[in-house]
């Protein structure tokens, strides 16, 4: 009987880079945080986020106090996971283990056979690759790594057994050998909350099972418009219906912006996506346009607006 809980170190590094860059979604999204929770969890991208600003909806904290929370797990650097492996540790008494460098063999290995279902499913092209393409290699080290786990423990017991705790359809789909076997979230937490010491609330329960499962998260598209709308002060009073709208909305004047500057359905989809990378990145150049095309967004969904100009000044 026994068994002990790991969490690999790429992992702790990953959530300790997300610690990092929450500063800048605070500094964007922080007028929203007494919005319903709908709101935060369509909106807010950074788990930290959105973790603290449902404290601050619940009067459990005051906004002043973001920077005593992050500090809790925001490291020196990028991907410093001292804190977070701290963390782990002292509340849900988690182990941190080493995997295999990216050049093992066995690594590239896995890699190659993810890059190539990610090329299949979403083409060699497709809009954020590089980020698929990074969790896969983080993916592939921490499966080899759980299998040198249980090489290892298997020396010491016999029948050793090695689940990985995953939402990651790939990661079920990797996993489904003798060496390492997958097993739901929800069923990890389950018995991790009857470990000796291990503190998890009813609340913070709920919030690991079902906020990364939410069914409405936003595009980068939808925040981007949000965020422009939301710094002209435009947003505050508009009802949660309509803020869904304005994503349809802008999606079709962006088609039909499109359709003036290009012909013929590759040109146009082409266009289209650099209308939307501009709608994400604003330059002084595109910056009027753009303007121009949220402004009718909301003229379409009958939303009260500022002008043009108050919308270009915001990007």
């Amino acid at each position: 009987a026994g068994g002990r809980v790991l969490v690999g170190e790429t992992v702790l590094g990953e959530t300790a880079h997300h610690a990092w860059i929450a500063e800048n979604d605070i500094h964007e999204v922080h007028r929203w945080f007494y919005d319903p929770e709908e709101s935060r969890q369509r909106y807010f991208r950074n788990a930290f986020a959105r973790s603290f600003a449902a404290m601050v909806a619940s009067r459990k904290t005051k906004l002043s106090l973001w920077s005593s929370y992050i500090s809790c797990f925001r490291g020196e650097f990028d991907d410093d996971h001292r804190k977070v492996q701290e963390y782990v540790s002292s509340n849900f008494r988690l182990e941190a283990f080493r995997e295999p460098t990216i050049s093992d063999e066995r690594v590239q290995s896995l890699i190659a056979q993810y890059e190539h279902a990610i090329s299949a499913r979403f083409g060699s092209n497709a809009d954020g690759r590089h980020i698929r393409i990074s969790k896969a290699k983080r993916d592939a080290q921490m499966v080899v790594g759980l299998q040198d786990v249980r090489a290892r423990l298997s020396r010491i017991t016999q029948g050793t057994r090695v689940f990985l705790a995953t939402s990651h359809e790939r990661l079920h789909r990797s996993t489904g050998s003798q060496d390492v076997e997958s097993v739901s979230i929800a069923a990890a937490l389950e018995l991790l909350s009857f470990l000796p010491g291990a503190r998890i609330g009813n609340q913070a329960l709920a919030s690991l099972l079902f906020d990364d499962l939410h069914h409405c998260k936003s595009t980068g598209i939808e925040l981007a418009v949000v965020r422009i709308v939301g710094a002209a002060d435009d947003f505050r009073h508009m009802p949660w219906a309509k803020r869904v709208q304005l994503a349809e909305a802008l999606d079709r004047q962006l088609i039909n912006v499109a359709r003036t500057k290009a012909h013929g359905r590759a040109a146009v989809a082409a266009k289209k996506a650099e209308l939307e990378e501009a709608l994400q990145h604003p330059t002084p150049e595109s910056a009027q346009e753009i303007a121009i095309i949220v402004a009718r967004s909301l003229d379409e969904i009958g939303v009260d607006r500022k002008s043009e100009t108050r919308y270009r000044n915001e990007m």
